[in-house]
């Protein structure tokens, strides 16, 4: 990202004709920006520019410079979803023995997680204004403890699926994994894809 900034300070400094620096002071940036504009009689110790001068530049293309390099360098990070894996029955404990809806987590976008047990099984997990889909893996990726993934959890087992809802949007994408005992088994869920 900084060789990026710095790719766009040089260019300002091709098109001010002076060396920019990205350390500015409010008078400097003032200074640029009239220069820039070509108003040098607001610049200290500029000298003013002749009628016939070809090269100004118009405060428009500037702020247009300036907000597409801005959008180029934020997208990068609009595009980074954060993942999280988590435990269906550590989260769901001693609810899986009463039918309903029960709360089991809450997404970093301040939304409740329900997960619907009847019989012994999670039969549906919900969020409101969030997408839910059904994946399984031979990967166990749920933590059994916050911040700490077991070596154990990393070995893939051969003939053990676990089943997972996918919870999510935009900027989230949590997985609530449950063994499967706890899950109706059938041809709805797909493959888990990393």
């Amino acid at each position: 990202m900084t060789s990026a900034l710095a790719l766009n300070w040089k260019s300002l400094a091709l098109f001010c004709g002076q060396p920019v620096h990205h350390g500015f002071s409010a008078n400097d940036k003032a200074d640029l920006v009239a220069t820039l504009a070509g108003n040098p009689d607001d610049v200290v110790g500029a000298e003013p520019l002749s009628k016939g001068n070809k090269f100004m530049i118009s405060r428009r293309l500037v702020l247009g410079m300036i907000a597409a390099a801005t959008t180029i360098d934020a997208s990068r990070i609009a595009f980074a979803k954060e993942k999280r894996h988590l435990n269906g029955k550590d989260l769901l404990g001693e609810n899986i023995k009463k039918n309903g809806k029960h709360k089991i987590h809450t997404t970093g976008k301040k939304v409740d997680v329900f997960a619907e047990v009847n019989n012994g099984k999670v039969t549906a997990v919900t969020a409101a204004g969030m997408q839910v889909k059904k994946v399984k893996s031979r990967q166990k990726l749920a933590e059994t403890t916050p911040g700490i993934t077991l070596a154990s959890m990393q070995l893939a087992h051969a003939d053990v699926y676990y089943y997972g809802y996918w919870v999510y949007d935009d900027l989230t994408d949590t997985y609530i994994w449950f063994p499967a005992d706890y899950v109706i088994v059938d041809s709805s869920w797909v493959e888990y894809v990393a």
